[in-house]
């Protein structure tokens, strides 16, 4: 939590409500923790995305976890076990350069 953040100074606090301060970083290596090389996700798209499926859930009695009420539903997966068993389902590339370097070769 915090209050700082918009000011041209570090450090002043120019905001009176406290707020949170949330990121997510990637850290392949040590050196990206303060460095030039940091590699930070925007987060909102991921937030509204997670919004968007959300999926109720209840406290088990005695404990502290928590269970889904309901199964996921995946339509792609019902729509990949729905296929012909043994059938290795590729997927879909649209004029991916793969395709395009395949389409001159011949199969041998």
């Amino acid at each position: 939590m915090g209050h700082t953040g918009y000011s041209a100074k570090e450090n002043v606090n120019n905001i009176k409500i406290v707020h949170l301060h949330w990121g997510l970083q990637l850290i392949f290596d040590e050196s990206q923790k303060e460095g030039n090389n940091e590699i930070w996700i925007d987060v909102y798209p991921l937030t509204r995305f997670l919004a968007k499926h959300t999926q109720a859930a209840v406290k088990v009695e005695g404990t502290k976890e928590w269970v889904r009420t309901g199964d996921i539903v995946d339509p792609k997966v019902e729509e990949y076990e729905a296929g012909t068993p043994g059938e290795v389902q590729m997927p879909a590339k649209e004029d991916s350069l793969e395709n395009n370097q395949l389409e001159g070769q011949e199969e041998e």
